[in-house]
C-alpha cells in the first residue's frame, strides 16, 4: 500500500507539474501577443503635422488590422519623424505581410504618404524588413539632413519675420512668399534636364539657400512657409511634376510656384500668377500635360 501512495503521490506531482507548465507557456505567449500590440508612434521632432487627410490619417499605436490601417500606420511613423521603427501586423489582418510586400513595390502609394507629411520628415528611400510572425521594421533615409533643417530654419526665421504680415489675411501673405520664392529663384535645368547636381534644388534648401530650384524645391519651401502659418496643406503629385494644395476657409485650393516662375529663352525672370489659389478645374484648363494626377489619393482637391 506504500508504494501505491508514493506511486500516485509521483503522478499526481507530474500532473501538477504538467499543468504548471501549461499554464506558463499560455501566459508568455498571451503576454507576447499582448507586447506585439504595445508600439506607441510618438513625436520624435517638432514638425509632426496633427491634422488627418482623406487618405491617411494619424494613429498613435502601431498594430494594422486592414490595409487602411496599415497605411495610417506607416503615414503616422513617417509623419512623427522615425528613422526607423518595429511593429507587428494585427492577429486579425491575414493579408498584412502580402500587402506590405505590394505596397513596398508600389511607388506611387508610398510617394503619396511621403507627400501629406512635413518636408523635414519625408524621406528619399525606405527598407522594408519583415519576417513571418508578422514582425515588420522600416528604415527611412530621410531628405533633409539635421544640418539641412538648422539653415534652412534660419532662413525661414528671418524670412517670416520680414514678410509675413500680422495685419494681412492669409491670401495677402501667401502671395508675399510666392513672391519672394520666385523673385528669388531660377528653376535648376541643369538638374531637371541634364541630371547635373550642382545645387540641393530637390529640397527648400537650394530655393531658399542657392537660389535654385526644382519642383520638388518649391514645394518644400512653401509647404514649410504654409505649416509655420499654421494652414493645413499637403504637396500633389503627378507622374513628372509635384505642387502644393491648401486649405483656406473650408476651401482646397492648388498652388504652383515652379509653373508662376517660367523659363524664360532670353533668360530674364518673370513672374506669374496664373497658377496662384487655383481650383483643380481650373488648373486641369491651363495644362494637362504635367497636372493630370490621381485624384482619389488627393480627395480634398476633388470639390475644389
Amino acid at each position: 500500500m506504500r508504494k501505491l501512495a508514493r506511486f500516485l503521490i509521483f503522478i499526481s506531482f507530474l500532473l501538477i507539474g504538467s499543468g504548471v507548465l501549461l499554464n506558463y507557456q499560455i501566459d508568455v505567449k498571451r503576454a507576447y501577443e499582448e507586447a506585439k500590440k504595445h508600439a506607441p508612434i510618438e513625436a520624435q521632432n517638432s514638425y509632426v503635422r496633427k491634422d488627418d487627410y482623406n487618405f491617411v490619417k494619424n494613429v498613435d499605436n502601431a498594430y494594422p488590422n486592414n490595409y487602411q490601417e496599415l497605411l495610417n500606420t506607416i503615414f503616422s511613423i513617417i509623419n512623427n519623424g522615425y528613422d526607423e521603427f518595429t511593429f507587428f501586423c494585427g492577429n486579425e489582418y491575414s493579408t498584412c505581410l502580402k500587402d506590405l510586400d505590394t505596397l513596398g513595390k508600389d511607388q506611387e502609394t508610398l510617394s503619396t504618404i511621403n507627400n501629406y507629411v512635413h518636408p523635414f520628415n519625408t524621406f528619399e528611400n525606405v527598407k522594408i524588413h519583415y519576417n513571418d510572425e508578422g514582425k515588420i521594421k522600416l528604415e527611412f533615409d530621410k531628405y533633409y539632413k539635421e544640418e539641412d533643417i538648422v539653415l534652412v530654419n534660419t532662413k525661414v526665421d528671418t524670412l517670416y519675420t520680414s514678410l509675413v504680415n500680422s495685419s494681412f489675411d492669409d491670401k495677402t501673405n501667401i502671395k508675399v512668399i510666392h513672391d519672394y520664392i520666385i523673385n528669388n529663384t531660377k528653376y535648376d535645368s541643369k538638374r531637371a534636364h541634364e541630371n547635373i547636381l550642382d545645387y540641393k534644388s530637390n529640397i527648400a534648401y537650394g530655393t531658399l539657400l542657392e537660389g535654385y530650384a526644382v519642383c520638388g524645391g518649391y514645394s518644400d519651401a512653401m509647404a514649410i512657409f504654409l505649416d509655420r502659418m499654421g494652414i493645413k496643406n499637403f504637396k500633389v503629385a503627378s507622374a513628372d511634376h509635384v505642387w502644393n494644395a491648401l486649405e483656406l476657409d473650408g476651401v482646397w485650393y492648388n498652388l504652383d510656384l515652379t509653373w508662376d516662375d517660367p523659363v524664360v529663352s532670353d533668360g530674364s525672370d518673370y513672374l506669374d500668377d496664373s497658377y496662384f489659389l487655383i481650383s483643380t478645374d481650373r488648373l486641369l484648363q491651363l495644362d494637362t500635360s504635367q497636372h493630370t494626377f490621381n485624384i482619389e489619393n488627393y480627395t480634398e482637391l476633388k470639390s475644389s
